[in-house]
């Protein structure tokens, strides 16, 4: 029996070959797309922000809210991490910070401004309002004690207390005459204080302010609002060391855009947090953490308690 030798199908190999080839060709269209799309595009990219602004206990509800919209929007999918307000943050792409959370915390270089958060959208920011009983005198205010929401608020306590002591009702023992509520959402409390409690007054946000005043909880009737502070810009977006920057570009060019579009209680519920809308940082015309005097502001912060 002779020995016999295949026959090569050479239309099955004339088939892979081309099958070959086209799984290649593929494959390089893949790559350059990737290279051309991929800094532009954020879909469902991790994006980590740490979040030393806000009490998780009060505010993780809308936060996480947003976060669905920001992942619907295609603006990447964030996950909140939170630090208590004193410690220093860290490990995240991005971080949402009162801005005197910022001035403290960015001394080390780990991060930079990027975005400042506004009240009502546009650029809008809120300024502190001083609260006191109607029945209050220029020596009760002179030398009572004062209640506000938390010290890292830019315009709860700094816009708020610089208008006390631009009308010389604080001095040098601030740390005497001043006390906390706790967070930056404790409007409440502060309200309480000043009518239940030992306080002759005390200091909020105005937009804050007014919530309470809808709700029926301002104190109507029993307080007014004696002073209005300066304008301060209350919360920022900062970005931290090392983040790819397409990652950075692609987030920081989306977020403002997404969060202009939230509409009906969630963008109710932010507003009420002090985030109407987002703008980028610009060193030219914006001053952090507002329109204050370097000699008030450096009274409040060194006699910071």
């Amino acid at each position: 029996m002779k020995d016999r030798v295949p026959r090569i199908d050479e239309g099955s190999s004339y088939h892979d070959r081309r099958s070959s080839i086209a799984a290649f060709v593929v494959i390089i269209l893949l790559a350059i797309a990737a290279f051309f799309f991929e800094p532009d595009y954020m879909g469902h990219v991790p994006v980590r922000v740490g979040v030393s602004a806000f009490d998780s206990s009060r505010c993780s509800a809308v936060l996480d809210e947003f976060a669905s919209l920001v992942r619907e929007r295609d603006g990447g999918n964030v996950s909140w991490h939170y630090f208590s307000g004193d410690s220093q943050p860290e490990g995240c792409d991005f971080y949402l910070l009162t801005s005197l959370q910022y001035m403290a915390f960015s001394s080390g270089g780990g991060m930079e401004l990027s975005l400042l958060a506004t009240h009502r959208g546009g650029n809008y920011y809120s300024r502190g309002v001083v609260l006191v009983r109607k029945d209050s005198t220029e020596d009760d205010l002179k030398t009572g004690k004062y209640i506000f929401p938390f010290p890292g608020a830019a315009s709860g306590y700094l816009s708020a207390a610089g208008a006390l002591l631009e009308n010389g009702l604080l001095d040098g023992v601030l740390r005497d005459r001043v006390c906390f509520a706790g967070c930056r959402q404790c409007d409440e409390e502060v309200i309480y204080g000043i009518i239940f409690g030992e306080y002759v007054g005390g200091g909020l946000t105005l937009d804050s302010y007014r919530n309470l005043l809808a709700r029926g909880k301002g104190g109507e009737g029993v307080l007014e609002v004696r002073y209005t502070g300066r304008q301060a810009v209350d919360l920022v977006l900062a970005t931290g060391n090392g983040v790819d920057q397409w990652k950075k570009k692609g987030f920081l060019s989306r977020l403002p855009v997404i969060t202009a579009r939230a509409d009906g209680l969630l963008a109710h519920d932010l507003h009420r947090i002090g985030i109407g809308g987002f703008v980028e940082f610009a060193e030219h015309s914006h001053t952090i953490p507002g329109d204050f005097p370097d000699s008030l502001l450096n009274e409040i912060i060194y006699y910071l308690p």
